[in-house]
């Protein structure tokens, strides 16, 4: 009987399915403690030019806030209101705060279903915070961390690294529900180091320190 479900539902797909496409913009930032710069807007969303402009903007910032307790929140107001600002064509969905990290997230379509989380890591106090949402029957969901730097700390960045994989059953736990039809998973992190380690080998990628500001 499952199976012959399964295959009318295959059958009905076109049918009762729409398609579309969306663009999402993703940027991750160290801001080292310092107000927003001149021209930050059109760096992360170009308002000229022939291309398109995304429907959902996510913005990662670390070090909003460098205090030992991560309590001043004077910088973090300030970059959220220049944002609100520098944007007025987007919404702001969610911004939210955890030690030194920051997570806005702004569109311009409706997105149902939002959940957030944020939570400090085991080891170090950097943080790490979601945003998950629906648009559609299609779930996505956004987890932005600033990994601890030094190239003796390694070892404590897969493990922070491990955690915030783990971060999609808090979702559950928050929501009531697993997220379904899981269509996007994006990991917002920042870091900058020559020595390779998990998050490295699981992006494909070794940082490099020119990048240091955009990763």
């Amino acid at each position: 009987m499952n199976q012959f479900i399964h295959e009318e539902l295959l059958r009905s797909q076109e049918q009762y399915t729409i398609e579309d496409n969306i663009i999402v913009s993703i940027s991750t930032f160290n801001v080292c403690q310092q107000p927003p710069p001149p021209g930050f807007i059109e760096l992360i969303v170009p308002m000229t030019g022939n291309d398109p402009l995304p429907q959902i903007v996510v913005i990662s910032l670390a070090e909003v806030d460098k205090t030992i307790n991560g309590n001043d929140e004077s910088l973090y107001d300030e970059w959220t209101q220049y944002l609100i600002q520098g944007m007025p064509q987007f919404k702001l969905q969610s911004a939210q705060k955890a030690a030194g990290t920051s997570l806005f997230v702004f569109s311009s379509v409706e997105l149902q279903y939002q959940a957030t989380v944020s939570k400090r890591l085991t080891y170090g106090c950097k943080g790490v915070l979601g945003f998950s949402c629906t648009i559609g029957s299609s779930s996505l969901l956004f987890i932005a961390s600033h990994l601890m730097h030094g190239k003796e700390k390694c070892q404590i960045r897969n493990q922070q690294f491990f955690e915030i994989t783990l971060i999609e059953q808090l979702f559950q736990q928050v929501c009531g529900r697993r997220l379904i039809e899981l269509r996007g998973l994006f990991y917002v992190i920042n870091f900058v180091e020559t020595k390779q380690c998990q998050a490295c080998q699981y992006f494909h990628f070794a940082p490099n320190k020119n990048n240091a500001n955009n990763e």
